[in-house]
């Protein structure tokens, strides 16, 4: 079995000869071309651990400790494991982060190869099957049952709730995440300052009423409570409140890294 990665498309002129642009480096494997929809396609068909070497560079910084970078490996195999889509599709992961970032040779470094080499051919099981092994840069000092992402989180009651998420996924604390410091993780710890029209624009772009003049905001309903991801918020409004799922009106319509925020009064 191999893993494909779409590396590139071009689109198609029979007027003139056809030039594939490899991003500036050789692949492993074998190159594949398809033709859908007025668009030639260019797949990499490569193996597990020969696609694991081209990503793990592009996901963890390569100086990190040889634990992490094998558990690294191990994440990143099992995703594209996971991923595999038969015949239903002519690819199976992206090379960019809609998957994962995947670079070929050119991007890879004796300790990352090292790790992928150390755990050849492995994947993460849970009751005998492949997981899907989700990834971050940071979780903001707890992570998020599967459950409680984008459109899991459904109407329960007045509010907004979790769906059934997967066990070997649940919440937990992760400490160890804002004490990276070599090099400093960006997104572990971030500030944005919204003004009122902001806000006002994006419950609007969220398809919420114009709440008018911005009064309060609520964040509270987290998971785990009071510790946890937001996954829902409240707006109040002189003109209307609001109550909408915090990945459409967070990430989506404001533009926010995570779910993992807090307030600061205003």
């Amino acid at each position: 079995m191999v893993r494909t990665s779409r590396s590139s498309r071009a689109a198609i002129d029979a007027s003139q000869p056809i030039r594939f642009d490899q991003k500036g480096g050789p692949y492993r494997g074998n190159l594949r071309f398809s033709y859908l929809g007025g668009t030639l396609r260019v797949i990499n068909a490569v193996s597990y651990d020969d696609y694991t070497r081209g990503v793990l560079p592009l996901e963890m910084p390569t100086s990190w400790h040889p634990e992490a970078l094998k558990a690294q490996a191990f994440a990143a195999r099992t995703y594209a494991y996971t991923s595999y889509k038969g015949g239903s599709r002519d690819y199976d992961v992206t090379d960019d982060q809609a998957d994962q970032c995947y670079g070929g040779t050119r991007v890879e470094v004796p300790s990352s190869s090292l790790a992928v080499n150390l755990t050849l051919g492995k994947v993460i099981t849970y009751q005998g099957a492949s997981i899907r092994a989700y990834f971050a840069s940071s979780s903001g000092g707890y992570t998020l049952n599967d459950g409680c992402w984008m459109n899991n989180v459904v109407r329960s009651g007045g509010s907004w709730g979790c769906s059934a998420g997967s066990a070997y996924l649940a919440a937990v604390p992760d400490p160890g995440d804002r004490l990276v410091t070599a090099p400093a993780n960006p997104r572990a710890s971030w500030t944005v300052t919204f003004t009122s029209d902001q806000i006002r624009s994006g419950v609007l772009r969220c398809g919420g009423p114009d709440i008018g003049v911005l009064q309060g905001v609520d964040v509270s309903n987290q998971v785990p409570a009071g510790v946890g991801h937001v996954i829902s918020v409240r707006v109040f409004g002189s003109a209307a409140n609001t109550d909408l799922r915090a990945d459409d009106l967070l990430r989506s319509c404001l533009g926010l890294r995570s779910t993992m925020v807090r307030l600061n009064p205003f």
